[in-house]
């Protein structure tokens, strides 16, 4: 705090005393002055959006799910292995890309699944090998992904979506 000016350093101390107060009047005043601090101290700074680490940002998410999709992944475990927050992760998908990570990651393993099945993969094998945990799990979203179950998208081949 020494190294802000005096007239800052007093306003910060007097929202500090009025926050810590019982008072519900105080809170609000408090809370009111931070807010007119807040707006008179932002604007001289200038922010500018680092577009190019955002663009980095995005596609080593993006290229961490397409080699990973196969593997329990979560966004705990993205956030720990990118060295990103979990909530920025999140933000992205559903901000950037319009789709949440969970939907992102089953329709990666729904494709997989159907190249797979085209091969000739048995739908067991083929739905361990696309990265879900059980063949319910994999059932299900297959069926909302592609509007088939897995032996019926076998018996009438590719549906248009995929």
């Amino acid at each position: 705090a020494a190294m802000l000016p005096a007239d800052i350093q007093n306003q910060l101390f007097h929202i500090a005393e009025k926050r810590e107060s019982e008072i519900t009047s105080e809170k609000l005043e408090a809370k009111g002055r931070m807010l007119t601090f807040l707006a008179t101290v932002l604007p001289l700074y200038s922010y500018t959006q680092d577009t190019t680490a955002s663009h980095d940002s995005v596609k080593n998410i993006l290229q961490y799910c397409a080699e990973h999709y196969t593997e329990p992944i979560s966004l705990d475990i993205m956030a720990q292995q990118l060295h990103l927050s979990k909530f920025y992760i999140s933000h992205v998908f559903r901000q950037r890309m319009q789709i949440g990570f969970t939907e992102f990651i089953n329709n990666l393993r729904v494709k997989n699944a159907c190249d797979l099945l085209q091969k000739g993969h048995c739908i067991t094998e083929t739905a361990f090998s696309s990265g879900f945990t059980s063949i319910r799990t994999f059932n299900r979203v297959f069926l909302k992904e592609t509007g088939l179950s897995p032996s019926e998208y076998i018996l009438r081949g590719k549906p248009e979506k995929f």
